[in-house]
């Protein structure tokens, strides 16, 4: 049986006490009460809040409201921790309210201008949520997060100049900070800079080669045409850890590069009737009911005069999509390049009953 939200808060609350026992001598353990029950509970929501329990962190708030709301003291770090909770448990309008006592009470906050700026956001209010961001800047100019932050939402308004003021001076204050770099990546490949930003995402990934960076890199060496670059990169990945629209993309590539390496490995895996690519798990399986996938492949292999092997491929692609008419003419002509002519006569008779206007085109 599920148990209560708010019993498995008390019961998380009550690992925390373990720390409020104390070993005398040789003794039994004896219990200490907290010296200040309302900030045992905060951090007790702070550590919630870490763990990324938004959720639970509300009902531990509200129950702590419920006791010291009015404490001078602690009553206004509570109801700023549950405008927080409630805007990262996805509560972004009931957590402007709590948020903006926060603002009110200190207007020079600049971690209550940016709460709010990101309740904003979420909502949808843009232009409000830029006034909030300019104001946690103008409050904390010297915070690298915020400046950060700020250059990012510029961006998303397509402010470029505006946004690399404040992404330089994020990377000023923080020369060392990590999450800096793919911000300006960003901002370089939206304003055309594509070498820089390609250098920027190079190092990254050389840091942490996860798939995150990868992508990222792929998607500005794409849009540079950088295939050659592309190609190495994905020579040195496993073809498993590859996602499906990275390995078609790979195909695609090699016909550019006029290769044929991986277009050959993946028709013999056609061998194989109902087991394609079993060492590429989901990929393969997904690869393996791609008709465009098949396509590829076989223009690859037809322009390397494999046709034999690039028949294979396109019969896939047909078997896949037997509507579509450009396998079928792909398949006439490779039919033809084998000299199995009779067979391609038939083939191209099916091809003039669904494209009737070819039959002009011939004729000409």
């Amino acid at each position: 049986m599920a148990m209560p939200a708010r019993i498995f808060v008390f019961l998380l609350f009550s690992v925390q006490l373990s720390g409020a026992f104390a070993r005398a001598g040789a003794g039994p353990l004896r219990y200490q009460e907290p010296a200040q029950p309302a900030a045992w509970g905060l951090a007790v929501v702070d550590s919630l809040l870490a763990a990324d329990q938004p959720g639970l962190a509300v009902v531990r708030i509200q129950d702590l409201l419920n006791d010291y709301g009015d404490d001078p003291v602690y009553g206004w770090q509570l109801e700023d921790r549950l405008g927080v909770a409630l805007m990262r448990d996805g509560h972004s309008l009931l957590a402007l309210p709590h948020l903006e006592k926060t603002v009110r009470r200190d207007p020079n906050s600049w971690l209550g201008h940016r709460n709010i700026g990101a309740a904003l956001m979420a909502l949808g209010r843009r232009g409000r949520a830029l006034s909030e961001y300019q104001q946690a800047v103008e409050s904390a100019p010297g915070n690298f997060e915020v400046n950060l932050e700020f250059g990012q939402i510029l961006m998303e308004f397509g402010n470029h100049v505006e946004a690399a003021i404040y992404l330089e001076a994020a990377r000023k204050l923080c020369p060392d900070c990590p999450e800096i770099r793919p911000a300006l990546a960003q901002l370089h490949m939206e304003t055309g800079k594509l070498g820089p930003a390609i250098r920027i995402l190079q190092d990254l990934y050389r840091e942490d080669p996860n798939r995150s960076h990868r992508r990222t890199l792929v998607q500005a060496l794409q849009t540079a045409g950088r295939d050659s670059l592309l190609w190495s990169l994905w020579s040195k990945v496993p073809l498993a850890e590859l996602d499906p629209d990275e390995v078609f993309l790979l195909v695609e590539i090699e016909g550019r590069l006029d290769s044929f390496e991986y277009s050959l490995e993946f028709t013999r895996g056609l061998s194989v009737e109902g087991n394609f690519f079993p060492d590429l798990g989901e990929t393969g399986r997904t690869l393996a009911e791609n008709p465009g996938f098949w396509g590829a492949i076989c223009l690859n292999l037809l322009q390397a005069g494999h046709f034999q092997e690039a028949l294979e491929a396109i019969d896939r692609a047909v078997y896949l999509a037997p509507d579509e008419v450009v396998y079928l003419n792909n398949r006439v002509v490779l039919l033809t390049k084998l000299g199995r002519y009779e067979e391609a006569t038939t083939e191209w008779n099916k091809v003039l009953e669904m494209e009737p206007g070819l039959a002009d085109q011939e004729a000409r």
